[in-house]
């Protein structure tokens, strides 16, 4: 389990069908990353690894023409698998 501090930059972004500008500012906020893994040790040098990973930040945007501000996640999870060698 992992705590994140996010630190973005405010962004704008040109909807590419209208060029509407849309504002997306991620707060300065703590995310959470958690992550379970199954190691398997087969020789001496080697590990494979498998497991599942979810991070997740919070932050702030506006979409094209609207005033307020919303509440939104920005949502990372899936599979992981890695091999380590180690030497």
């Amino acid at each position: 389990l992992g705590v994140l501090y996010t630190m973005f930059p405010e962004l704008t972004l040109k909807e590419p069908n209208t060029g509407v500008d849309e504002d997306i500012k991620p707060w300065s906020d703590l995310g959470f990353n958690g992550e379970a893994t199954f190691t398997y040790r087969p020789f001496q040098d080697w590990l494979f690894q498998a497991g599942y990973r979810y991070q997740v930040f919070r932050m702030e945007a506006r979409g094209p023409g609207r005033e307020e501000v919303i509440e939104s996640y920005d949502i990372t999870h899936g599979w992981t698998a890695s091999v380590v060698y180690v030497f």
